[in-house]
């Protein structure tokens, strides 16, 4: 194992810390924290099934709200997606406090989930109270590399580079939504390293954009790709994984698998660190309502 990735969606400090003492304590094995940053994630007070046509009530005052109060920049039309897109919503009623959604599809909402707000940009913060918590912890322990979710414009990168100080952590920038492919290039130029094509970004973005963006061979040099491998698409409204959208990945240091064989958030390296991802293939079994995604990697 080359390296590790701890995703701060789920657990707290001192789970991170054990984590990251007990992997210090193994081998010298690198260690990315994964901080949340603006990314938006359902907050529900118990698991709620929902049907098509049913109205939903999310507020600061309901069983159902969102990490971010985020809840006056939304309009009605907008769409929401729950859980990568297995649920999808519209907004049917928006004010300050708490808007009233109509599941477009059946599922249940559950606590922690994924939340996605295709084409919308939010003015929440950078950093939530427990990233900021989170970064004083990898100072403390020595993380070599901090990790960024949806990062929007360079102005994110520079403000956990701010909070980091004179530490050596490198800062790996996540790009997830339309604002971070439409700001790549300045992304690219503030951080250390990119993350891309992860679920999410999938979801956000349709496939006529995402396919027209590439990277060169220089620009992914030290760049990580995050895909989702051998998921199931069963129930699914739309495509789960985003190398769907991303099907050529030039060169990468290594594989940020997610999904894969039920063993999730595991960082698989290239076979050689100057291994290339010469090929990619997708097959689709619709007999079993299954993706597969095949890697050619060469050195």
């Amino acid at each position: 194992m080359n390296g590790i990735r701890i995703n701060t969606a789920f657990g707290d400090e001192t789970q991170y810390g054990e984590i990251i003492a007990n992997v210090h304590r193994i081998g010298k094995v690198p260690t990315l924290l994964d901080l949340k940053g603006p990314e938006v994630r359902l907050k529900a007070k118990e698991k709620t099934a929902v049907k098509t046509g049913d109205n939903i009530i999310f507020g600061n005052d309901a069983d159902l709200s969102f990490s971010w109060d985020i809840y006056r920049e939304l309009e009605v039309g907008d769409h929401v997606l729950f859980d990568d897109g297995k649920i999808q919503a519209e907004v049917m009623k928006a004010n300050e406090s708490e808007i009233q959604l109509q599941a477009l599809s059946e599922g249940v909402l559950e606590n922690g989930k994924g939340v996605n707000f295709p084409g919308k940009t939010f003015t929440n913060p950078t950093l939530s109270t427990k990233d900021l918590k989170l970064v004083e912890l990898a100072q403390a322990y020595g993380v070599e590399f901090i990790g960024l979710s949806f990062v929007r414009t360079s102005e994110d990168i520079n403000q956990v580079r701010q909070r980091i100080g004179k530490s050596e952590a490198s800062i790996i920038a996540k790009i997830e939504n339309a604002q971070g492919v439409k700001n790549f290039k300045e992304i690219l130029d503030a951080a250390d390293g990119i993350m891309i094509a992860r679920g999410d970004l999938g979801i956000e973005l349709p496939p006529e954009i995402a396919t027209d963006r590439k990277l060169s061979p220089d620009a992914a040099e030290n760049h990580h790709f995050g895909l989702e491998l051998f998921d199931s698409k069963k129930k699914m409204p739309v495509p789960l994984t985003a190398p769907r959208y991303w099907p050529s990945l030039d060169t990468a240091k290594s594989l940020a698998s997610i999904g894969l064989l039920h063993s999730r958030n595991t960082l698989l390296p290239c076979p050689k660190a100057t291994g290339k991802v010469t090929g990619i293939t997708m097959v689709t079994e619709t007999s079993k309502n299954r993706m597969k995604l095949v890697l050619l990697i060469t050195n």
